[in-house]
């Protein structure tokens, strides 16, 4: 016979043999040392879990049927020895008065730590991992934020992260799934929770369809996706692809395609595709392989990567089928003599943007468009006025071509100053600006993303905080 157990610190579901009950055993997930017991609700707290190490138990706490048993001995010995009857009437006595009192005590202080346990977790089959459903209590905001995504009509938030936990008198991060919610009708605590296997990492990605029905997710060495309605677990898929650490590399973007029915990324220089239907997974390993920073563009269905040519003398667009091995498609980007600092192309292929890598912390750079099927250069925005801007290290284009948003810098070490800003490219005209101090963005992932008609922007505000823009006012909310 076997029995399910959980390990306590990373939720993970393990099955077990009955002869490996009550011995310590290591997590395969975490490797967190747990004695194994069944899951249930009592087995499920991490104190129940950890009873590895023997404790002196506090004053007025009861004793398990374990301790019970271990006593038992002790009691039968002393039952045989002869002691004075009278004596025997006495003890029991102030026994039986001190009991009652450290019972009432007992039953006064652990009342309330009761009424504040979360519910029993719910578990939900998947094969050898099955995926812990989150317990149903209030929705702790997030402390740290590692992705961000929104429905194409950005009406639904899409985010994974981290919110904070006290263990053994010590705070550390805690996974927290998926969460997805209507930040016109609600916030985080309103919002419907998928929960992926949990990694503590920073590497989860999140992404929603075109039509914000479906939501997926890259966790550890996993891709899954769920009906945003209902929770329902569509499929989930194994990824073959390891880095060193065993799991996937990080894409720079988790995105799906122009139909939303599978989700396309770059991991360990592979193409990697993963159908919703089924958990399809595949990879393709061209030669001339993209970089980290390469993401799929639906208006190309490619996958796009603005590099340095050769002859690191310029700029060059190349473009994958993440269909095939072959070669990419190669466009050189004309006027443009330096390498790449930030770059995007817009979700209907039509533009490409570049801001030239910043050499020094004196001149500033500007952001030229290119059309990307023949390299011709559109236009070159004007230089930024503000005193301590110098260029952008991050950029973002609209669907539509319309909206450019970028993360700017003074390219100090340390730098001192950053902004997000929203740039109107019919006219050229800024309509947001946040200018940010870098000593309080750090260990933020500065995630930065646009709906599909470039009329929301929502990024990381450090501690957990999402900022959404209206991008043609610049009113945040």
């Amino acid at each position: 016979m076997s029995f399910d157990l959980a390990c306590p610190r990373c939720k993970a579901q393990l099955t077990a043999s009955d002869e490996i009950e009550g011995k310590r055993i290591k997590c395969k997930t975490c490797g967190e040392a747990f004695v194994a017991r069944p899951f249930d609700e009592e087995a499920s707290s991490p104190e129940r879990s950890r009873e590895a190490a023997p404790r002196r138990k506090p004053a007025g706490i009861r004793r398990s049927s374990d301790d019970d048993d271990e006593e038992e001995p002790r009691s039968r010995q002393k039952s045989g020895s002869a002691v004075p009857l009278i004596l025997l009437l006495v003890v029991g006595g102030f026994v039986l008065v001190g009991g009652g009192v450290a019972g009432l005590y007992f039953f006064a202080a652990a009342k309330p730590a009761v009424e504040n346990q979360p519910e029993p977790q719910a578990r939900i089959a998947l094969g050898k991992n099955p995926v812990v459903a989150p317990p149903v209590a209030a929705v702790r905001p997030y402390n740290r934020i590692f992705s961000l995504a929104l429905s194409g009509d950005g009406k639904r938030v899409a985010a994974a992260g981290h919110t904070r936990e006290v263990v053994g008198g010590r705070e550390r991060n805690a996974a927290e799934g998926i969460r997805v919610w209507m930040p016109e009708t609600g916030s985080q605590a309103d919002s419907k929770a998928y929960e992926a296997p949990a990694s503590r990492s920073q590497k989860d990605r999140v992404a929603l369809s075109p039509d914000g029905s479906i939501v997926g997710a890259l966790a550890l060495d996993r891709v899954l996706f769920w009906k945003v309605d209902t929770g329902e677990l569509i499929s989930s898929a194994k990824l073959e692809v390891f880095g060193a650490a065993g799991v996937a590399t990080t894409p720079h973007r988790f995105r799906f395609n122009e139909d939303g029915s599978a989700v396309v990324f770059i991991s360990n220089d592979a193409l990697v595709t993963v159908r919703v239907q089924g958990g399809v997974v595949t990879v393709n390993k061209p030669k001339d392989k993209p970089g980290s920073n390469a993401y799929y563009v639906p208006g190309l269905k490619r996958i796009a990567e603005v590099r340095k040519t050769a002859d690191i003398y310029g700029c060059e667009l190349a473009t994958w089928d993440p269909a095939s091995d072959g070669p990419p498609t190669v466009v050189r980007l004309e006027g443009i003599k330096d390498i790449p600092g930030a770059w995007a192309v817009s979700g209907n292929g039509k533009v490409v943007a570049v801001s030239p890598y910043m050499t020094n912390d004196k001149d500033k750079t500007q952001v030229s468009l290119f059309d990307p099927s023949d390299g011709k250069r559109i236009s070159l925005l004007p230089l930024d006025d503000h005193a301590d801007f110098r260029g952008y290290k991050f950029l973002e284009l609209s669907m539509d071509a319309r909206v450019l948003v970028g993360r700017g810098t003074d390219n100090g070490l340390p730098s001192k100053f950053m902004s997000i800003d929203v740039i109107q490219l019919a006219n050229t005209k800024r309509t947001y600006r946040a200018v940010r101090d870098p000593f309080k963005v750090l260990g933020t992932h500065n995630e930065i993303v646009l709906s599909s008609d470039g009329t929301v922007l929502i990024y990381d505000g450090a501690e957990g905080k999402i900022i959404r823009v209206d991008t043609r006012t610049g009113n945040e909310k």
